[in-house]
C-alpha cells in the first residue's frame, strides 16, 4: 500500500503531496517505469490563497496635546494595529480618512507617517508573511476625522 506524506506549507508557496506506493506490474509497464525500481511517485501541487486581516483593538480616544505646549496639535491614541497576512511576498496596510486634514500624521510604533493629501496613506507593510502588532496614533491640528478605515493588501 502507499502512503500520503504532506510537505511543509509556507504562506503563498506551493504545497506538495507525494504519493508513493507499488502498483501492479501492468500499471508500471504502461507508465514506462521499471517494476524493479520499487514504485511510482506522483506529485500533486496547489497554491494556498492569501489570507490577510487588519484591525484596531481600541476605540478612538484623545490622549491630549502632543506638541510640547502650544495647545493646537492633538494626538489621538487609536490603540493597537493588528496585521496578519500569509502572502509570501508580503503586504501593505493603508488608512483612509475623510475628510482629509492637512498636516495630519499617523504614528506607528513612534514613527511619524504624514497623512496623504489624497486621503489614502500607506501606514505599514512587510516584505514577507507576518503577524504584527503595533501601537497606533493619529496627530492633527484639529479633531479626529469623521471616518477612518484600514485595509490590508497582499503583494
Amino acid at each position: 500500500m502507499g502512503c500520503l506524506r504532506p510537505a511543509t506549507v509556507a504562506a503563498g508557496v506551493l504545497a506538495s503531496l507525494v504519493f508513493s506506493g507499488v502498483f501492479s506490474g501492468s500499471a508500471l509497464a504502461a507508465s514506462g517505469s521499471d517494476p524493479t525500481a520499487g514504485g511510482v511517485g506522483v506529485i500533486v501541487q496547489g497554491r494556498a490563497p492569501a489570507t490577510c486581516s487588519v484591525q484596531v483593538t481600541k476605540p478612538l480616544g484623545s490622549s491630549g496635546n502632543s506638541d510640547g505646549g502650544n495647545g493646537n496639535r492633538k494626538r489621538f491614541n487609536l490603540g493597537k494595529l493588528e496585521e496578519s497576512c500569509n502572502s509570501g511576498r508580503g503586504f501593505d496596510t493603508f488608512a483612509t480618512t475623510y475628510p482629509v486634514q492637512p498636516g495630519a500624521a499617523f504614528i506607528v510604533d513612534h514613527s511619524d507617517i504624514p497623512a496623504s493629501a489624497g486621503g489614502v496613506t500607506r501606514i505599514d507593510g512587510s516584505n514577507t508573511a507576518a503577524v504584527l502588532t503595533r501601537s497606533l496614533a493619529y496627530e492633527t491640528d484639529g479633531g479626529p476625522p469623521q471616518t477612518m478605515t484600514f485595509t490590508i493588501r497582499a503583494r
